[in-house]
């Protein structure tokens, strides 16, 4: 009987050949208890995405009562049925299962809501929006919405000082100050600042030297500020 060989070529034992071996460190480990393992893993996953899309659409309900109350728009006569709606609370819906970021859920779901508000894009357009909303980070999400206004971010958050900036200051030092979580990150913010320059949503160099006073003028583009818009909670 020819001996087993090695991917290194000498001749070994079988006992000791290593992959032969559970990875575990147990040559006996029972296979039905491994399978029961995954089976119990599997079936936690499978609770823990369905308590996601409950809650997901237990906030998209409380949100149509609240605005049903005082806006025809979001009536259920007029929800019912409404392809625009369904679209977006179909797609947005597929992608709030794959995420527990409030960041990304709130501008999930103030899409859906806005569908339907008075002067909402058209579908086509909607479908463009919201398919950006679901393939951004809440990195991207913060850093335009920082970008269409910074110094209505900082007079929004109560708890953030508004930073004096010295004669010379770049947008990244700005962003930094507004997002506390980007610092010393700075190659992973640059890159998603590249990304959203490359998307048409913002414009500028997040490293380019600017006066203090300049460093505050928006860049985020039209085309960024109208996302921001349909993902902002609906106003009746």
């Amino acid at each position: 009987m020819t001996e087993p060989t090695s991917p290194d070529g000498p001749k070994v034992p079988c006992i000791d050949v290593p992959w032969r071996q559970s990875l575990s460190g147990v040559d006996d480990l029972d296979p039905t208890a491994e399978i029961q393992l995954g089976e119990t893993a599997v079936s936690l996953s499978q609770e823990a995405v369905k308590q996601r899309e409950d809650d997901w659409l237990n906030a998209i309900a409380d949100q149509l009562n609240r605005l049903g109350a005082v806006a025809y728009e979001w009536s259920p006569e007029k929800i019912d049925g409404n392809p625009a709606f369904v679209s977006a609370f179909a797609a947005a819906t597929e992608t709030a299962r794959q995420t527990n970021s409030p960041v990304k859920l709130l501008a999930l779901r103030n899409a859906v809501l806005n569908s339907v508000s008075p002067g909402a894009p058209d579908e086509d357009q909607q479908a463009l929006l919201l398919g950006w909303l679901r393939e951004l980070t809440p990195w991207h999400l913060q850093i335009l919405v920082v970008a269409a206004d910074p110094m209505g971010w900082f007079a929004r958050s109560g708890d953030l000082d508004h930073p004096a900036f010295d004669r010379w200051c770049t947008r990244g030092e700005l962003l930094e100050a507004a997002l506390p979580l980007l610092r010393g990150h700075r190659d992973l913010y640059e890159a998603v600042g590249r990304d959203l320059d490359a998307r048409g949503l913002t414009s500028g160099s997040l490293q380019e030297t600017r006066t203090a006073a300049t460093v505050w003028t928006p860049w985020a583009t039209s085309l960024g500020q109208r996302l921001i818009a349909f993902s902002r909670v609906p106003r009746p």
